[in-house]
């Protein structure tokens, strides 16, 4: 029996029955009765657990409305009467990473900002989390961060995202996460958009919740109620499956009702139905699974899962170039949004607007910033031979670290602030001299803020200490830099800095020990006891240049090395060394004790990986910038992922010297930006999707 509060989660798009293939009608029956069956129990026990309005029946002030399924809860928002409730009157706990989603009718046009849901503290005075529609037709999503001190630092994420079109009168979809320094949001499921915050959050354990405003003191003043309708409105804790295809995600999906006229049959003794995922063997042939993440029903045919009926899946088809930035030995690019703003760095060791651009070493780097349309210059920064920059929010300001290696060993890696008045990065402090390759910041707790630099020399002697700094604010709102552990480094390009079960890490890429750039690069684990970092593991790699942590599932981490040149001392002084650009890239899986391989790709001076998602699907791309064949004109490979068979190339871009990968989205497409050290030009590249 279905209960009265038997919806799990909304989906709005429409939705098509695949054929099975069976000309036994009682088998489609009984199928597709299962496929029923399991969708039940799943709406049912995430009814218990998210659904708020199914928590709401007995409010006086909720009318109730017809929603955009025949099963939908749904109501009108209330223009007087605040609706809310404890948080722990839904929530035992809950945590840091979560999502607000639900459906939206407008009866009129947002006027200032009218908040779709909130929490509160119990005093209902300080926001930990908030999700408004903005009059500006943009979405703003309100979080706080964790605080050592009693006051409350609340900060908003606006997406770029068009909300025009919810203003037809029509039911639409919105779905809004954070999960570490991301935070994303949704519109139909097909608009998406990625945007970067500040971390650590606040746990959601406790405070008052309230339905279509933000709080009940005082808020109609200041804020507009929302005038129309909601349906189906979850609040939910995070999940990887939400990271890959948020609007995929069980909470998000729910089978299509049985079209008029069909028959369904009743299971029988003969299908056999798993709970859970297990592997695909001859024992469980016959076996059907639901997959929550999915919404999709599948049968094991001995050998491996099949798709009995599954949604409609968004697919790469091609990347497209839709725009090009005059750089010159661009060797960096970080994309990060202040505000409603998005801007990217890009750090060049010559000066484009040099007579003599190839030649000139120092020059500045350069700031863009994104119109809606298309990339402008916005500031250019003072750099010296630049090889990094890394955006960061610290104790409410925004600021860009810059790894410069300097023409000699006089260079200073610089920190900018940016300034809210002026829009400008201006400069805040200076590192100690040191010939920088990269510079990275994390934080460890709420209190423990790092910024690790990666130090490729020191003169003539490559192998030296990097320093770890402690990050600390001042009362006049700058910022200290406090050296706390040297780590012994060969060459060191890269830093990389990942969790794995609430464990800190650092990764070191070594590229060369004065030798040869067969080296050994270091895994290390900070100790919370002693405030630093430990050896964990050494991985041997050959003239490493970058690491990249990703996931593909909720269980598996991976780090991806991209080994960049294969030098060994020749046996004598007739022979020569049998130097080479083309080397072996490593990707290996954590185990749940240390990393061991787990994929071998050839790759050409490879100088990084990136990690991203597009269309719920894991991408590692890789930048090659050299061939011994060809020089630096050299094709750059997209991989995507494929399961049992791993990392498959997909998409080949040509570059010159490529240097680096990053993805970013706005206005619900997917970008990828490729800066070159050579060819005078930085790619921005559009995701072209069927």
């Amino acid at each position: 029996m279905r209960s009265t509060c038997i919806r799990a989660e909304p989906h709005f798009a429409s939705h098509n029955y695949v054929t099975m293939m069976s000309s036994n009608y009682l088998i489609e029956a009984v199928l597709l009765s299962v496929y029923l069956i399991l969708s039940d129990a799943l709406s049912e026990e995430n009814c218990q657990v998210h659904d708020i309005f199914c928590r709401l029946d007995d409010e006086p002030a909720l009318k109730s409305v017809r929603g955009p399924r025949s099963d939908s809860k749904a109501f009108a928002v209330p223009s007087g009467d605040s609706v809310e409730f404890p948080v722990d009157r839904l929530f035992a706990s809950f945590s840091r990473d979560y999502c607000i989603a639900t459906g939206v009718q407008l009866d009129e046009p947002v006027k200032g900002s009218a908040f779709v849901f909130s929490i509160t503290d119990s005093k209902r005075q300080n926001v930990w989390t908030a999700l408004s529609l903005l009059s500006s037709s943009r979405l703003n999503f309100e979080y706080s961060l964790e605080s050592s001190s009693s006051t409350t630092r609340t900060k908003k994420a606006t997406f770029s995202i068009d909300m025009n079109k919810l203003n037809d009168g029509n039911w639409h979809s919105i779905v809004a996460c954070v999960k570490g320094s991301q935070a994303f949001a949704s519109i139909d499921c097909q608009e998406r958009e990625t945007i970067k915050i500040q971390e650590p959050r606040r746990d959601l354990v406790s405070g008052t919740a309230f339905v279509g405003r933000k709080t009940s003191r005082g808020s109609a003043k200041r804020h507009a109620v929302l005038k129309g309708n909601l349906a189906d409105l979850f609040v939910f804790n995070y999940s990887q499956a939400i990271a890959d295809d948020y609007c995929r995600e069980p909470t998000m999906m729910t089978p299509t009702p049985t079209p008029t006229g069909s028959r369904v049959g009743e299971p029988n003794d003969a299908v056999k139905v798993s709970e859970r995922k297990s592997e695909c063997t001859d024992a469980l042939r016959g076996t059907l699974w639901f997959d929550a993440v999915g919404s999709a029903l599948k049968l094991c045919d001995g050998t491996a899962w099949q798709c009995v009926r599954c949604p409609d899946e968004c697919k790469v088809d091609y990347f497209d170039l839709v725009e090009t930035l005059p750089t010159v030995a661009a060797s960096d690019a970080d994309v990060f949004r202040i505000d409603d703003t998005l801007y990217m760095c890009v750090t060049e060791h010559s000066d484009p607007e040099s007579p003599d651009a190839v030649s000139q070493q120092t020059g500045p780097s350069t700031i863009y910033r994104h119109d809606g349309t298309s990339w402008i210059r916005h500031q250019r920064i003072d750099t010296d031979v630049a090889r990094a920059c890394h955006h960061f929010a610290f104790a409410d300001n925004d600021y860009l670290a810059v790894a410069n290696f300097g023409e000699d060993r006089s260079s200073s890696s610089t920190i900018y602030r940016y300034d809210t008045k002026t829009r400008q990065f201006v400069f805040a402090t200076a590192l100690e001299r040191q010939r920088a390759q990269d510079i990275e910041f994390f934080c460890v707790n709420a209190t423990r803020c790092y910024l690790a630099l990666a130090r490729r020399s020191d003169a003539d002697n490559v192998n030296t200490d990097s320093p770890i700094y402690a990050v600390a604010a001042r009362r006049d709102g700058g910022i200290d830099m406090q050296r706390v552990q040297l780590v012994p480094t060969s060459s060191a390009y890269d830093w990389e800095h990942f969790v794995i079960d609430g464990r800190h890490y650092l990764v070191v890429a070594n590229a060369f020990n004065g030798r040869t750039t067969h080296v050994d690069s270091i895994v290390y684990e900070y100790d919370s006891s002693t405030g630093r970092f430990e050896y964990r593991q050494a991985i041997p790699t050959i003239g490493a240049t970058g690491w990249t942590h990703f996931r593909v599932d909720d269980d598996d981490d991976y780090l991806a090395v991209a080994n960049a040149f294969d030098h060994r001392p020749s046996s004598s002084s007739s022979s020569p060394s049998n130097d080479r650009h083309a080397v072996v890239s490593v990707i290996y899986k954590y185990d749940g004790d240390k990393f061991v391989s787990y994929q071998r790709i050839m790759t050409y001076s490879g100088t990084g990986w990136s990690a991203f998602t597009i269309c719920g699907r894991r991408y590692l791309a890789v930048t090659n910038s050299y061939s011994d064949n060809d020089g630096n004109s050299v094709e750059s490979i997209v991989y995507a992922y494929r399961g049992a068979e791993r990392f498959v190339a997909e998409h080949a871009i040509e570059t010159e010297g490529a240097t680096d990968w990053v993805h970013y989205s706005i206005g619900g497409r997917d970008y990828l930006v490729l800066t070159n050290s050579k060819g005078g030009r930085t790619k921005i590249l559009v995701a072209k999707t069927r």
